[in-house]
Parts: C-alpha cells; sequence; structure tokens
C-alpha cells in the first residue's frame, strides 16, 4: 500500500496547524481584546507601556514593543510574537525575583484588623489579580466586616471587568492588594451592589474585597470561598502575575456562599 498520500496529507495539516498556532501566539496593530489588554499591562510593568491600557493594539502599543525590543537584542518590528512574549515572561519573571527578595515588598498575610488600619475610607490602593497580572485602582468606600470599595475611574472599571472575562460576576478571586507599599493577600468579588461615592466611572455601586478572617455583612459569617481566596493569593504570591489564567483551577462558589452575598448585596451601611 502507497503510504506517500497520507503522509503528504498528514505533512500539510501538521504545517497548517504549526502555522495557525504561530499566528495566534502573535498580537500587532490593529488587534484588540483581552490579550492586548494583559499585554499593555505587561509592559507597564516593565516600564515600557506608559499609557492607559485599553485593550487595542495601536501606535502607543506598537512603540512600547519596540521599545522593549531594542532594549533586549530582539527583532525590532513591533509585532508582540513568541520571541517577544517569551522575553517578557523572563523579564517578569526576574521583576517579582526582585520584589520577593526586597524588605517590605514582599507578600502579608494580613488579618482583616490589621488591613483595616492600613486602609482609610476614602483612600485608595491598587489592586492585582493573581490569575491574569491585570491591576486597577480603588477607592475604599467604607466597610466594617470587610471593605467595599468603587474602581477609581472608568478605564479602572473596564480592567476590573475583564478580569472576569467581560461579565459582572459574585464569582472570588485571589489579589493583591498593595498597601503602603507592601502587597497584602485578598480576595474579591466582580459584582456591582450598593451604595457608590463615584458617580462617573461606569460602575453601579461598590463591590468587596475580603482579608484574612474578615466576614461578611449581613451575618457577620467567614464566607469560607473567600478566605480561601486569601490564602491562595499568599501562596501564589507576585509569582502569579507572570503565570496564564488556565494554570489554576477557579474554586466554585457554593450555593450557601452565594446566597449570603446576594444578601449582602442589599445591605445599606
Amino acid at each position: 500500500m502507497d503510504r506517500r498520500p497520507r503522509f503528504l496529507l498528514f505533512t500539510v495539516l501538521g504545517c497548517f496547524l504549526v502555522a495557525w498556532m504561530a499566528r495566534a501566539a502573535v498580537l500587532g496593530p490593529g488587534d484588540k481584546g483581552r490579550e492586548v489588554l494583559i499585554l499593555q499591562e505587561k509592559l507597564a510593568r516593565l516600564g515600557f507601556f506608559r499609557a492607559a491600557p485599553t485593550g487595542y493594539f495601536g501606535r502607543l502599543t506598537q512603540t512600547a514593543v519596540k521599545d522593549l525590543q531594542r532594549a533586549y537584542g530582539l527583532k525590532v518590528d513591533g509585532i508582540a510574537g513568541p520571541a517577544t512574549m517569551a522575553a517578557i515572561e523572563e523579564l517578569l519573571s526576574r521583576q517579582n525575583a526582585q520584589l520577593l527578595s526586597r524588605g517590605g515588598r514582599t507578600v502579608s498575610l494580613l488579618s482583616w484588623e490589621l488591613a483595616n488600619k492600613m486602609w482609610p475610607r476614602g483612600t485608595t490602593a491598587r489592586v492585582y489579580a493573581i490569575e491574569t497580572g491585570l491591576s486597577f485602582l480603588v477607592k475604599r468606600l467604607y466597610g466594617t466586616e470587610h471593605a467595599d470599595v468603587e474602581p477609581l475611574t472608568k478605564q479602572d472599571t473596564y480592567i476590573m471587568k475583564q478580569i472576569y472575562g467581560g461579565r459582572w460576576s459574585w464569582d472570588r478571586r485571589a489579589i493583591l492588594v498593595e498597601l503602603e507599599g507592601r502587597y497584602i493577600a485578598a480576595s474579591m468579588n466582580g459584582m456591582p451592589h450598593g451604595g457608590q461615592s463615584i458617580y462617573d466611572n461606569d460602575f453601579p455601586g461598590q463591590f468587596c474585597i475580603h482579608f484574612l478572617g474578615s466576614r461578611l455583612h449581613k451575618n457577620r459569617k467567614v464566607d469560607a470561598v473567600h478566605q480561601s481566596m486569601v490564602l491562595r493569593a499568599a501562596r501564589t504570591g507576585l509569582r502569579g502575575f507572570a503565570l496564564p489564567a488556565e494554570q489554576e483551577e477557579e474554586t466554585p462558589i457554593t450555593p450557601e456562599g452565594a446566597e449570603e452575598e446576594m444578601e449582602e448585596r442589599t445591605e445599606i451601611e
């Protein structure tokens, strides 16, 4: 039996698959979406992207990519291909190792009582999502059992929504909150509810950030899923910034936890 036709077919399919995978790993001018937003955030952390991330690969993003390529001896074409992406991940890994080695820049597992004192009402902090590495600014509104916060601007709201795949959700996510130069392990949900003080940020309400030992406002119960996310943030730490989302399996929310959050949604402080 002549095996040449079958061999040629597999060869053609293999070449097509390789080409498709290579194209899927490339970001360039005109591209838009979550992957571009993540790229912009990573370039910003490395000091090359100096604008608000938008999720659109335009002139500023192309310039940032070229600057990085030029600085690290890569082909300067303004395209974020496999070699450039690998360089970015390597640089982030080095940056994270440096941060972890500095005093006062490590990840802290602090109780709610301490975090509450460190974060006065009306002040801002930066939130880092462990799974995606995306970050945004929030303002603390109020909260006695945990922190009720608001995205600071429309851009911060947009980035937060991308962390949840473009939709609002009660799902808990592991995060780090930067307070006084320290990264504090925490957990957030992604659902607008309750009151607000900022009315031009495209976020109709506030959302919750929990720390170690914090509780729900309505019944003062500890939320087990939030606490598991706090521990995940402490365990993963800064290393999580360079990891793709699919490397960690999301802990499902329990029906009991969902009911308690739905009760909390209607609460007025």
